[in-house]
């Protein structure tokens, strides 16, 4: 009898995977029922020294 081991980080990236193609191949029905376009924002970070600026600065 073979052992079979499901570790939690591959547990979460099977579940990632099977989002990813559910969204993007529209199997699924949650991507019928978004209703705008999605968004995606990044995040800059910078030093802790640089008193606010950020990317939004850099015109």
């Amino acid at each position: 009898m073979s052992k079979f081991e499901l570790s939690r980080r591959k547990l979460l990236q099977g579940g990632a995977a099977l989002g990813a193609v559910g969204l993007t191949s529209g199997i699924l029905p949650i991507r019928s029922a978004l209703a705008a376009p999605l968004t995606i924002g990044i995040v800059y970070v910078g030093p802790r020294d640089d008193f606010g600026w950020n990317q939004a600065h850099a015109v």
